[in-house]
């Protein structure tokens, strides 16, 4: 069942990403759901596998996912947090549970995500795949 998630995840992302339905935001989130739907398959390997905290597999499709999201979050930033842009286009004032997810979901930021890339990465003993990515970092500036 790994292997399938891998599939999914590769033809998931290729939809997302060939898509031009609904603009920059809508492809965020996407994204985001599909790390959401990620995180849950994780939480199930920790439960019903043989592996503690999940399969290795499964943390290397997170971390690089969470990356790839880190990047789609540097190339556009949101102008206002993702639940005040869902509140200002809907009219109702009921709390769905998408939106109570999104409120007690992981940080969206970019160093939020790079982080979660980073454990990810670690979990999935991937040492290489984050080294390649914290290569690609700009070098700290004279404050950091």
């Amino acid at each position: 069942w790994i292997g399938r998630m891998g599939r999914l995840h590769v033809a998931y992302s290729t939809a997302v990403s060939s898509s031009d339905q609904g603009g920059f935001a809508e492809k965020r989130r996407l994204m985001r759901l599909h790390s959401k739907f990620l995180k849950k398959v994780l939480s199930w390997s920790d439960a019903l596998g043989t592996t503690q905290f999940g399969a290795l597999e499964i943390h290397e499709l997170l971390g690089h996912h969470s990356w790839s999201l880190a990047l789609l979050e540097q190339e556009q930033p949101p102008q206002q947090p993702l639940h005040q842009q869902t509140n200002t286009h809907t009219n109702n004032n009921n709390n769905t549970e998408d939106d109570e997810d999104d409120e007690d979901a992981s940080d969206w930021s970019i160093l939020g995500l790079q982080s979660d890339a980073a454990q990810y990465l670690a979990l999935a003993e991937q040492p290489t795949a984050l080294l390649t990515y914290l290569q690609t970092l700009p070098p700290p500036t004279a404050t950091e």
